[in-house]
Order: C-alpha cells, then structure tokens, then sequence
C-alpha cells in the first residue's frame, strides 16, 4: 500500500491510495493527479502512531522508519473500450525502493482464472472522521 502526499502551502496532506508495483512505480487512480501531488509514502500503517509498533510491555514490534520519496513522473492513463473504462495512472518514483518485510510490491495476477478459488488479501486504507488506518480483508477470488 502507498499513500500519496500531497503538498500546498508548506502542508502535506494524505488523500488517495496506490500500489507498489515495482522497485520504481506506484499505480493509482487517474483522478489522484494533480500539481500538489509531490511524493508517495510507503511502509504506513497507522497514522495516528509513529513508529507504527504493535505488541505489549516486552512483546513490542516497531517497523523502520517510513519512506518518503518524491515523484518524478506522473503518467494518466484513460483508456475507453466498448465494455468497459480505465483510468489509472503510473507514478514514476525519483529512486528505487528497498523492498523489506513492511515494504513489498503488490502481486498482480496473469489473469483473472490464475487465481480463482486461491485464498486471497485484499488492503485498503479505511477512514472515519478521526484518522485513517490500514485495513486487511481476507477473501476469495471466484475467477
């Protein structure tokens, strides 16, 4: 998961969602681009602590530090077909990222019938008026 920073005014402010894809691109929807967009934010899962630990008294786990890296290109892609639109976009990231156990690309399937009935996770950000944490839901994809 990334989320995407925006900056105006000296303030940065999160607003939309990505996906790691490779050691240099993020994938987002068309709609999260404009000129505030300035950088992506990976390794976050909650916005409320940093660090991010989980755990009790000595049982206590604390990722690395969160990564920041600025874009360098923001490339839209809307594509109409007779069944169906798209409208994504590519963020081309100023440096690689160094992959780690909190910081991974998303697995993209060869085709929908690849994975159908294999368990699978799907992540997303959910939002309240307070805060946004990160939220995993197990499930199963039907093809």
């Amino acid at each position: 998961m990334a989320l995407l920073e925006y900056k105006s005014d000296g303030k940065i402010t999160l607003d939309c969602e990505g996906f790691l894809i490779n050691k240099r691109y993020v994938v987002t929807a068309a709609r999260c681009i404009n000129e505030q967009l300035k950088s992506v934010r990976l390794g976050e899962t909650d916005l409320e602590n940093d660090p991010d630990c989980i755990g009790v008294n000595e049982f206590i786990e604390c990722p690395p530090p969160i990564i920041s890296i600025p874009i360098d290109q923001k490339i839209i892609y809307n594509m109409s077909s007779s069944q169906s639109h798209y409208h994504i976009a590519l963020l081309r990231l100023k440096s690689e990222v160094k992959f780690s156990d909190f910081v991974q690309p998303i697995c993209l399937p060869i085709n929908r019938s690849y994975n159908a009935g294999k368990q699978l996770m799907v992540s997303g950000w959910e939002r309240n008026k307070a805060n946004r944490k990160q939220q995993e839901i197990k499930g199963f994809c039907n093809g």
